[in-house]
């Protein structure tokens, strides 16, 4: 009888679901597994979260909408891929429920003493359709890995596809988690993300974008391996020994090539904040060096890279700017007649430029303008047509029920 009980009190309430890829640049996120364990178990994951989880969680604001019903846990679900409490404590209560160890490396809580969680995460579900489609094709667990769910990360460094906010089929976006989620579907219409089209913008291996998702992606693969704390003054260290190296300590020039504002970085050195992920990456493909050194007890060893050093001629300087300014114009002018695809916001647009909105307001305020109304009315077509969609369903309800 003893043994019996024993056995009893060693099984996991929640299947022992193993995470996909844990140790590979394509690891699982901890919402996929959250979303392939509740349909493991024959649930929605609004039931897995309402039945199993919430009572182990405690946390009043998930049981009142488990009892009444609300979206605001699941608008702000992306913070259970990031690095604060709400990542922490989903964790616990899935190594308790499913007895699976180590489910941390699902989340950047790896990094938690090493870039801030503002914006680390992005809130809208993105994916690549082509990445969706080799695993159906292969018969393979469809997932949706944690470097997909990270702002900083824009673009499928396997396939080069700027990866996807906008379901095909009807043209929503969608929370990283949600109560009807299903790893490659849409939550919202339930349609197959893997359908690939001719439209993906495919972006060359030599871009910025292209160059830090590299970083972060390496970094992700590594997390299984990271065993000691990061001291507070580690990353200021790492960032001065970086601009000691590129530039010979000298933080304005080192500004510069980074495209980030001196007091910013400043600020990283003297440990007054600390740099974004993307940041971070960057600092690592000028410098020559990984994110993983940050976690090694040896020197700092810098490979030599290639930087497009300032020039010290002030003529240079200000021709160098002027050329800049030119580029960023063309490439503004550019995603202003793109009418192919969903029109940015000035945020996005910042990002992907790899630019502050500040310094796009300041230089080019008309095409600023411009890209903030083009989208105000993308998002109003698309309430409009929301809306019209809801009367037509509703009108066809009553309809059926006369």
């Amino acid at each position: 009888m003893d043994n019996f009980t024993e056995l009893l009190s060693s099984r996991s309430r929640l299947f022992h679901l193993k995470p996909i890829n844990v140790e590979t640049y394509l690891s699982e996120s901890l919402s996929s597994y959250i979303a392939r364990l509740a349909e493991a178990h024959c649930m929605t994951t609004g039931e897995l979260i309402a039945k199993e989880m919430t009572p182990i969680l405690k946390k009043p604001y998930l049981t009142n909408i488990a009892a009444n019903g609300g979206t605001r846990f699941y608008e702000n679900a992306s913070m259970l891929n990031g690095i604060g409490n709400a990542a922490r404590d989903f964790v616990e209560a899935l190594e308790e429920l499913t007895l699976c160890s180590d489910l941390h490396h699902l989340t950047m809580m790896p990094l938690s003493n090493v870039i801030p969680d503002r914006n680390l995460c992005r809130n809208k579900k993105a994916w690549c359709p082509f990445c969706l489609k080799e695993w159906k094709d292969n018969n393979q667990t469809i997932y949706e890995p944690l470097l997909w769910s990270l702002q900083a990360v824009s673009v499928c460094i396997d396939h080069g596809a700027l990866l996807q906010e906008y379901c095909r089929s009807c043209n929503q976006t969608m929370p990283i988690l949600e109560r009807r989620s299903k790893p490659g579907h849409c939550s919202k219409c339930g349609c197959w993300l893997g359908t690939t089209v001719s439209d993906v913008s495919i972006i060359n291996s030599d871009e910025l974008c292209y160059k830090i998702a590299q970083e972060i992606a390496k970094t992700i693969a590594e997390f299984p391996t990271i065993s000691i704390d990061i001291k507070p003054n580690a990353i200021s260290n790492f960032i001065e020994s970086c601009i000691n190296h590129t530039t010979g300590g000298n933080i304005a020039e080192y500004s510069r090539i980074l495209c980030k504002p001196k007091p910013t970085v400043w600020g990283w050195v003297k440990g007054k904040n600390l740099p974004p992920i993307e940041s971070l990456a960057h600092i690592c493909k000028i410098s020559g060096v990984s994110v993983m050194d940050l976690f090694s007890r040896e020197p700092l060893v810098f490979k030599e890279v290639f930087v497009n050093r300032p020039s010290s001629d002030e003529n240079q300087k200000q021709e160098r700017r002027k050329l800049d300014k030119e580029f960023l114009q063309q490439q503004l002018n550019d995603i202003l007649s793109d009418v192919e695809n969903t029109p940015l916001s000035l945020k996005e647009t910042a990002r992907r430029l790899d630019v502050d909105t500040k310094i796009l307001k300041s230089y080019y305020p008309e095409l600023c303008e411009v890209i903030i109304q083009k989208n105000r009315d993308y998002q109003r077509q698309q309430a409009e047509e929301r809306l019209d969609l809801a009367k037509k369903e509703i009108t066809q309800t009553v309809l059926g029920r006369l």
